[in-house]
Protein backbone atom coordinates (compact mmCIF):
# COMPACT_ATOMS: atom_id res chain seq x y z
CA UNK A 1 0.00 0.00 0.00
CA UNK A 2 1.18 3.53 -0.99
CA UNK A 3 -0.21 6.72 0.83
CA UNK A 4 0.25 10.34 1.02
CA UNK A 5 -0.05 13.59 2.57
CA UNK A 6 -0.21 16.85 0.79
CA UNK A 7 0.58 19.86 2.99
CA UNK A 8 0.58 23.41 1.40
CA UNK A 9 1.81 26.71 3.31
CA UNK A 10 0.56 24.45 6.24
CA UNK A 11 -2.36 23.35 5.18
CA UNK A 12 -3.10 19.88 4.71
CA UNK A 13 -4.60 19.78 0.88
CA UNK A 14 -4.89 16.01 0.96
CA UNK A 15 -3.55 12.40 3.45
CA UNK A 16 -4.55 8.78 3.65
CA UNK A 17 -1.73 8.71 5.84
CA UNK A 18 -4.70 7.54 8.65
CA UNK A 19 -4.41 4.06 6.44
CA UNK A 20 -1.23 3.19 7.73
CA UNK A 21 -1.25 4.27 10.89
CA UNK A 22 -1.18 0.70 12.50
CA UNK A 23 1.66 -0.74 10.63
CA UNK A 24 4.69 -1.67 11.67
CA UNK A 25 6.58 -1.84 8.36
CA UNK A 26 6.63 1.47 6.56
CA UNK A 27 9.05 3.28 4.49
CA UNK A 28 8.83 7.04 4.27
CA UNK A 29 10.49 9.72 2.30
CA UNK A 30 9.54 13.20 2.32
CA UNK A 31 10.03 16.35 0.02
CA UNK A 32 9.72 19.95 0.23
CA UNK A 33 9.20 22.07 -2.95
CA UNK A 34 8.45 25.40 -1.79
CA UNK A 35 5.34 25.59 0.39
CA UNK A 36 4.48 22.14 -0.29
CA UNK A 37 5.40 19.19 1.27
CA UNK A 38 4.82 15.93 0.35
CA UNK A 39 5.01 12.69 2.33
CA UNK A 40 5.22 9.54 0.61
CA UNK A 41 4.21 6.45 3.01
CA UNK A 42 4.74 2.84 1.79
CA UNK A 43 3.84 -0.56 3.46
CA UNK A 44 4.53 -4.19 2.52
CA UNK A 45 6.03 -4.91 -1.11
CA UNK A 46 5.30 -1.41 -2.15
CA UNK A 47 8.28 -0.32 0.33
CA UNK A 48 11.21 -1.37 -2.87
CA UNK A 49 9.07 1.32 -5.16
CA UNK A 50 10.59 4.15 -2.06
CA UNK A 51 14.39 2.55 -3.13
CA UNK A 52 14.79 3.64 -6.47
CA UNK A 53 15.09 7.64 -7.20
CA UNK A 54 12.97 7.24 -10.57
CA UNK A 55 9.93 6.20 -9.24
CA UNK A 56 10.11 8.71 -6.07
CA UNK A 57 10.59 11.72 -8.61
CA UNK A 58 7.51 10.38 -10.62
CA UNK A 59 5.36 10.24 -7.22
CA UNK A 60 6.80 13.33 -6.17
CA UNK A 61 5.60 15.02 -9.97
CA UNK A 62 2.11 13.36 -9.85
CA UNK A 63 1.77 14.77 -6.09
CA UNK A 64 2.62 18.43 -7.00
CA UNK A 65 0.21 18.12 -10.28
CA UNK A 66 -2.16 16.82 -7.94
CA UNK A 67 -1.59 19.78 -5.02
CA UNK A 68 -1.49 22.35 -7.90
CA UNK A 69 -5.15 20.88 -9.23
CA UNK A 70 -6.43 21.15 -5.73
CA UNK A 71 -5.22 24.40 -4.97
CA UNK A 72 -6.78 25.39 -8.07
CA UNK A 73 -10.24 23.81 -7.33
CA UNK A 74 -10.26 25.52 -4.15
CA UNK A 75 -9.53 28.45 -5.50
CA UNK A 76 -12.30 28.26 -8.17
CA UNK A 77 -14.74 27.46 -5.34
CA UNK A 78 -13.93 29.91 -3.21
CA UNK A 79 -14.18 32.72 -5.92
CA UNK A 80 -17.54 31.21 -7.13
CA UNK A 81 -18.87 31.49 -3.32
CA UNK A 82 -17.80 34.62 -2.71
CA UNK A 83 -19.59 36.28 -5.66
CA UNK A 84 -23.00 34.45 -4.90
CA UNK A 85 -22.37 35.64 -1.46
CA UNK A 86 -22.37 38.78 -2.58
CA UNK A 87 -25.53 38.41 -5.15
CA UNK A 88 -27.19 36.81 -1.98
CA UNK A 89 -26.46 39.98 0.10
CA UNK A 90 -27.28 42.26 -2.40
CA UNK A 91 -30.67 40.99 -2.91
CA UNK A 92 -31.51 40.67 0.70
CA UNK A 93 -30.48 44.63 0.97
CA UNK A 94 -32.49 45.20 -2.32
CA UNK A 95 -35.74 43.53 -0.12
CA UNK A 96 -34.99 45.10 2.86
CA UNK A 97 -35.26 48.57 0.95
CA UNK A 98 -38.21 47.64 -0.86
CA UNK A 99 -40.04 46.78 2.14
CA UNK A 100 -38.79 50.16 3.86
CA UNK A 101 -40.74 52.20 1.41
CA UNK A 102 -43.76 51.27 2.10
CA UNK A 103 -43.44 50.29 5.96
CA UNK A 104 -40.40 52.29 7.40
CA UNK A 105 -39.10 50.55 10.21
CA UNK A 106 -39.51 53.75 12.78
CA UNK A 107 -42.82 53.61 11.82
CA UNK A 108 -43.62 50.46 14.05
CA UNK A 109 -41.36 51.49 16.46
CA UNK A 110 -43.93 53.29 18.77
CA UNK A 111 -46.31 50.51 18.74
CA UNK A 112 -47.77 48.87 21.74
CA UNK A 113 -49.10 46.04 20.76
CA UNK A 114 -49.89 43.77 17.45
CA UNK A 115 -53.03 45.83 17.31
CA UNK A 116 -51.15 48.53 16.99
CA UNK A 117 -48.68 47.61 14.48
CA UNK A 118 -52.21 46.74 12.26
CA UNK A 119 -53.50 49.87 12.21
CA UNK A 120 -50.25 51.26 11.85
CA UNK A 121 -49.39 49.13 8.33
CA UNK A 122 -52.92 49.66 7.07
CA UNK A 123 -52.78 53.50 7.58
CA UNK A 124 -49.43 53.66 5.65
CA UNK A 125 -50.86 51.58 2.83
CA UNK A 126 -53.85 53.38 2.41
CA UNK A 127 -52.04 56.45 1.90
CA UNK A 128 -50.92 55.96 -1.60
CA UNK A 129 -52.28 52.25 -2.51
CA UNK A 130 -50.63 52.66 -6.17
CA UNK A 131 -47.13 53.07 -4.29
CA UNK A 132 -48.15 50.19 -1.96
CA UNK A 133 -48.94 47.87 -4.70
CA UNK A 134 -45.82 49.01 -6.45
CA UNK A 135 -43.60 48.06 -3.31
CA UNK A 136 -45.21 44.30 -2.72
CA UNK A 137 -44.91 43.52 -6.50
CA UNK A 138 -40.61 44.64 -6.16
CA UNK A 139 -40.88 42.57 -2.78
CA UNK A 140 -42.28 39.59 -4.83
CA UNK A 141 -39.52 40.26 -6.84
CA UNK A 142 -36.79 39.93 -4.59
CA UNK A 143 -38.03 36.97 -2.95
CA UNK A 144 -38.06 35.51 -5.81
CA UNK A 145 -34.60 36.46 -6.87
CA UNK A 146 -33.38 35.26 -3.15
CA UNK A 147 -35.38 32.03 -3.71
CA UNK A 148 -33.42 31.32 -6.86
CA UNK A 149 -29.56 32.35 -5.88
CA UNK A 150 -30.26 30.03 -2.71
CA UNK A 151 -31.03 27.33 -5.02
CA UNK A 152 -28.37 27.84 -6.96
CA UNK A 153 -26.11 27.96 -4.20
CA UNK A 154 -27.31 24.21 -3.24
CA UNK A 155 -26.43 23.25 -6.72
CA UNK A 156 -23.49 24.87 -6.49
CA UNK A 157 -21.74 23.35 -2.89
CA UNK A 158 -23.24 19.83 -4.29
CA UNK A 159 -25.62 19.82 -1.13
CA UNK A 160 -29.10 19.63 -3.55
CA UNK A 161 -30.93 16.43 -4.13
CA UNK A 162 -33.62 15.72 -7.26
CA UNK A 163 -36.76 16.44 -6.05
CA UNK A 164 -38.68 15.46 -9.24
CA UNK A 165 -42.56 16.34 -9.68
CA UNK A 166 -45.10 16.34 -12.26
CA UNK A 167 -45.82 20.15 -13.93
CA UNK A 168 -47.39 22.52 -16.59
CA UNK A 169 -44.81 23.82 -18.64
CA UNK A 170 -46.53 26.43 -19.34
CA UNK A 171 -47.52 27.45 -15.55
CA UNK A 172 -44.26 26.98 -14.37
CA UNK A 173 -43.22 29.37 -17.32
CA UNK A 174 -45.95 31.89 -16.26
CA UNK A 175 -45.22 31.41 -12.71
CA UNK A 176 -41.19 32.13 -13.21
CA UNK A 177 -42.19 35.48 -15.64
CA UNK A 178 -45.03 37.09 -13.79
CA UNK A 179 -42.12 39.01 -11.17
CA UNK A 180 -40.06 39.86 -13.67
CA UNK A 181 -42.81 41.81 -15.51
CA UNK A 182 -41.87 45.22 -14.06
CA UNK A 183 -38.60 44.75 -15.62
CA UNK A 184 -39.84 43.79 -18.60
CA UNK A 185 -41.72 47.22 -18.97
CA UNK A 186 -38.97 49.26 -18.12
CA UNK A 187 -36.83 48.28 -20.83
CA UNK A 188 -40.33 48.30 -23.08
CA UNK A 189 -40.00 44.35 -23.76
CA UNK A 190 -42.96 42.67 -24.51
CA UNK A 191 -43.27 38.46 -23.90
CA UNK A 192 -44.86 36.51 -26.92
CA UNK A 193 -46.31 32.63 -26.35
CA UNK A 194 -45.88 29.92 -28.18
CA UNK A 195 -46.99 27.05 -25.85
CA UNK A 196 -50.86 25.62 -26.33
CA UNK A 197 -52.51 25.52 -23.05
CA UNK A 198 -54.57 22.51 -23.78
CA UNK A 199 -51.55 20.61 -24.69
CA UNK A 200 -49.49 21.69 -21.63
CA UNK A 201 -51.99 20.31 -19.55
CA UNK A 202 -52.34 17.31 -21.77
CA UNK A 203 -48.93 16.60 -21.57
CA UNK A 204 -47.01 17.66 -18.17
CA UNK A 205 -43.29 17.38 -17.85
CA UNK A 206 -41.59 15.66 -15.13
CA UNK A 207 -38.75 17.75 -13.74
CA UNK A 208 -37.49 19.44 -10.08
CA UNK A 209 -39.62 22.46 -10.31
CA UNK A 210 -36.95 24.64 -8.09
CA UNK A 211 -34.20 23.67 -10.03
CA UNK A 212 -35.59 24.23 -13.18
CA UNK A 213 -36.25 27.60 -11.93
CA UNK A 214 -32.80 28.78 -11.37
CA UNK A 215 -31.94 27.65 -15.14
CA UNK A 216 -35.34 29.75 -15.99
CA UNK A 217 -34.76 32.65 -13.53
CA UNK A 218 -31.37 33.15 -14.72
CA UNK A 219 -31.94 33.23 -18.64
CA UNK A 220 -34.61 35.94 -18.05
CA UNK A 221 -32.16 38.42 -15.69
CA UNK A 222 -29.96 38.08 -18.58
CA UNK A 223 -32.72 38.64 -21.39
CA UNK A 224 -34.00 41.75 -19.09
CA UNK A 225 -30.23 42.91 -19.12
CA UNK A 226 -29.56 42.44 -22.55
CA UNK A 227 -32.24 42.39 -25.04
CA UNK A 228 -33.10 45.47 -26.80
CA UNK A 229 -34.91 47.69 -26.22
CA UNK A 230 -38.76 47.83 -27.53
CA UNK A 231 -38.37 44.25 -29.07
CA UNK A 232 -39.70 40.96 -28.03
CA UNK A 233 -38.78 37.73 -26.10
CA UNK A 234 -40.77 34.65 -28.04
CA UNK A 235 -40.79 31.60 -25.70
CA UNK A 236 -41.66 28.45 -27.21
CA UNK A 237 -41.84 24.76 -26.01
CA UNK A 238 -41.53 21.81 -28.77
CA UNK A 239 -43.92 19.27 -27.01
CA UNK A 240 -42.25 16.33 -29.77
CA UNK A 241 -38.80 17.53 -29.60
CA UNK A 242 -38.96 18.47 -25.85
CA UNK A 243 -37.17 21.53 -26.60
CA UNK A 244 -37.83 24.81 -23.95
CA UNK A 245 -36.38 27.83 -26.34
CA UNK A 246 -36.29 31.52 -25.66
CA UNK A 247 -35.63 33.51 -28.68
CA UNK A 248 -34.71 36.91 -28.55
CA UNK A 249 -32.68 40.45 -30.12
CA UNK A 250 -30.21 40.94 -27.47
CA UNK A 251 -26.35 41.49 -27.58
CA UNK A 252 -24.26 39.57 -30.04
CA UNK A 253 -22.78 36.97 -29.00
CA UNK A 254 -19.61 35.60 -30.99
CA UNK A 255 -19.02 32.13 -32.40
CA UNK A 256 -15.97 31.27 -30.11
CA UNK A 257 -18.15 32.96 -27.07
CA UNK A 258 -20.85 30.15 -27.42
CA UNK A 259 -18.90 27.94 -24.46
CA UNK A 260 -17.20 30.58 -22.91
CA UNK A 261 -20.37 32.09 -21.78
CA UNK A 262 -21.19 29.32 -19.67
CA UNK A 263 -17.76 29.57 -17.64
CA UNK A 264 -17.77 31.20 -14.23
CA UNK A 265 -16.83 34.93 -14.60
CA UNK A 266 -16.74 35.68 -18.14
CA UNK A 267 -18.99 38.55 -19.59
CA UNK A 268 -19.28 38.81 -23.50
CA UNK A 269 -17.07 40.53 -25.47
CA UNK A 270 -19.74 42.68 -27.32
CA UNK A 271 -20.98 43.36 -23.62
CA UNK A 272 -20.76 47.48 -22.78
CA UNK A 273 -19.04 48.07 -19.52
CA UNK A 274 -21.84 49.71 -18.35
CA UNK A 275 -24.29 46.72 -17.92
CA UNK A 276 -24.35 45.24 -14.62
CA UNK A 277 -23.38 41.81 -13.76
CA UNK A 278 -20.11 39.63 -12.41
CA UNK A 279 -20.32 36.78 -15.21
CA UNK A 280 -22.06 34.24 -13.02
CA UNK A 281 -25.73 33.33 -13.97
CA UNK A 282 -24.90 32.06 -17.15
CA UNK A 283 -22.13 29.34 -14.99
CA UNK A 284 -25.31 28.96 -12.50
CA UNK A 285 -27.62 27.80 -15.76
CA UNK A 286 -25.20 25.42 -16.71
CA UNK A 287 -24.40 24.14 -13.70
CA UNK A 288 -28.31 23.55 -12.86
CA UNK A 289 -29.01 22.26 -16.07
CA UNK A 290 -26.40 19.35 -15.59
CA UNK A 291 -27.94 18.70 -12.44
CA UNK A 292 -31.32 18.15 -14.07
CA UNK A 293 -29.58 16.03 -16.87
CA UNK A 294 -30.43 18.78 -19.59
CA UNK A 295 -28.46 20.07 -22.15
CA UNK A 296 -28.47 24.28 -22.62
CA UNK A 297 -26.76 26.05 -25.63
CA UNK A 298 -27.20 29.56 -27.78
CA UNK A 299 -27.90 29.60 -31.03
CA UNK A 300 -27.49 33.16 -33.02
CA UNK A 301 -28.42 33.84 -35.91
CA UNK A 302 -25.80 35.57 -38.01
CA UNK A 303 -27.53 35.34 -41.34
CA UNK A 304 -30.56 37.86 -39.70
CA UNK A 305 -30.23 41.40 -39.71
CA UNK A 306 -27.61 42.58 -36.98
CA UNK A 307 -28.12 45.90 -35.87
CA UNK A 308 -25.96 48.70 -33.32
CA UNK A 309 -27.86 50.91 -30.91
CA UNK A 310 -26.34 53.33 -28.98
CA UNK A 311 -23.22 51.52 -29.42
CA UNK A 312 -24.64 48.10 -28.45
CA UNK A 313 -24.19 45.53 -31.04
CA UNK A 314 -27.40 43.33 -31.27
CA UNK A 315 -28.25 39.74 -32.87
CA UNK A 316 -31.02 37.41 -32.90
CA UNK A 317 -29.99 34.74 -30.35
CA UNK A 318 -31.85 31.55 -29.36
CA UNK A 319 -31.61 30.25 -25.82
CA UNK A 320 -32.11 25.98 -26.25
CA UNK A 321 -32.99 23.82 -23.30
CA UNK A 322 -33.37 20.19 -24.25
CA UNK A 323 -33.27 17.24 -22.93
CA UNK A 324 -37.14 17.39 -20.18
CA UNK A 325 -39.46 14.43 -20.23
CA UNK A 326 -42.68 14.05 -20.00
CA UNK A 327 -44.63 12.54 -17.06
CA UNK A 328 -46.12 9.04 -17.92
Amino acid sequence: MICIKLEKAGDILYSDLSEVADREQIKTIQRTLGDLTITIVATGSEQKILSSKRHIQSAVTMCTKIANSIKSIESEQGNRYTIHSHNLITTHSRLQDAVESVIPERSLASAQDHAEQIIIVKTLLEEDISHAAEALLNIVKRVVDLQAQIEGFKILSGGRKLDIGEHNILKVLQNIIHPFYADLLSNNVSIKWHIDPALAELKQIKTDYKALNVILHHLLTNAVKYTKPYSCIDINFDFGELELSLSMKSIRIEQDELLKIFEMTYRGGNVPAGFAGEGVGMYVVKRAADFLHLSISVQPDYSAHNDETDGVRYCPNTFILKGLQLSS
